[in-house]
């Protein structure tokens, strides 16, 4: 297997990758000041990019996200290598503006598949692909047989959120919503795994409504199943979403969840009142309550835990890398 990524060498893994992988950095991941030269830097890539596939002369290629998919398309044509694209999040809701929409039209029916990662995403790309639009959702790890060692984690009982520290991940919506809670659950911490843009806001947020001492911001973590396995509640805030991989991966330790209905594919992985409750997306009212009722009840949160640990398990990931090895094995004997 070749992984061919746009940074450069400075870069490192944030996972760890198998020795078998042999990756090509093309260090063409940097900053552009105008349009022009952000042409002149794309002509670049699509330059690197086609050369790279060339040289590995693979099966078949898989690439993902919506402006890789755009580049890598127009790097192989007349190439006669298959390939596969795959978009992770809500086409929907996520924009990615105006030329790059227009090459998307333009060059996504090119590809041999598209894989989504939801059912009601195949809607939004039918027009473009027909039956080339299939689905495949992301896999669910399971936890580690040994924890690690947590850093720090507040007094229990505490909720749990995970995610980058972005607008559309929507902490800022927990924020308010925790902050609500206050005085019916004054012994409940927040913390919030992640790092991102929107810090600065979050801990204004904290410190306006005096949560300085409940409410908790220790940036990105290696392994955050060691702190869902020790976690009362998850709640994901989001205001869109493609899959939700931290949501799956709470579910799997057996946490109940609340998780705002922000896309079609959290609504594919939590069933309201069943493994989990559902609140209204950008709607701080209806988190709020979501919340309410299960920090108020324990007995409930311990039913919804048990029922997400279940219904976590198709999405496994044998079951997952089956889908995908199915989609490549067909192409590559056509």
């Amino acid at each position: 297997m070749t992984l061919i990524s746009l940074n450069d060498s400075a870069w490192a893994s944030f996972f760890e990758l198998d020795s078998h992988v042999h990756w090509i950095r093309l260090g063409l991941l940097k900053e552009v000041a105008n349009p022009l030269a952000g042409l002149w830097n794309n002509f670049l890539r699509v330059s690197a990019l086609r050369k790279a596939i060339r040289k590995s002369n693979p099966q078949v290629v898989i690439s993902f996200i919506e402006t890789m998919n755009v580049l890598t398309l127009a790097a192989i044509r007349d190439l006669n290598i298959p390939i596969i694209i795959s978009e992770r999040t809500d086409p929907a809701k996520h924009r990615i503006g105006a030329v790059w929409n227009c090459l998307r039209t333009l060059l996504y029916p090119s590809a041999c598949r598209l894989v989504v990662i939801c059912n009601n995403n195949q809607a939004f790309f039918k027009p473009l692909l027909a039956e080339r639009v299939c689905t495949i959702p992301n896999p669910i790890f399971p936890p580690p047989a040994v924890q690690g060692e947590t850093p720090f984690l507040p007094q229990r009982p505490f909720v749990i959120a995970a995610g980058r520290l972005s607008h559309e991940k929507g902490h800022d919506l927990l924020i308010r919503a925790f902050a609500r809670l206050g005085d019916n659950h004054s012994d409940w911490n927040l913390l919030i795994l992640g790092e991102g843009s929107q810090r600065s806001e979050l801990e204004r947020l904290v410190f306006e409504f005096r949560l300085g001492e409940r409410v908790f911001l220790p940036g990105r973590v290696k392994n955050p199943y060691d702190y869902y396995l020790k976690a009362d509640l998850f709640v994901l805030p989001s205001r869109y979403e493609g899959f939700g991989n931290v949501l799956g991966e709470a579910m799997v330790c057996g946490m109940p969840v609340v998780a705002a209905n922000c896309s079609p594919g959290v609504a594919e992985v939590v069933q309201d009142g069943v493994n989990g409750l559902l609140a209204e997306p950008d709607d701080v009212d209806s988190l709020t309550v979501a919340m309410d009722n299960l920090m108020s009840d324990i007995d409930r949160r311990a039913s919804l835990g048990e029922q997400a640990r279940l219904t976590s398990e198709r999405f496994s990931l044998d079951s997952v890398m089956t889908l995908w090895e199915n989609l490549i094995r067909e192409l590559t004997t056509i």
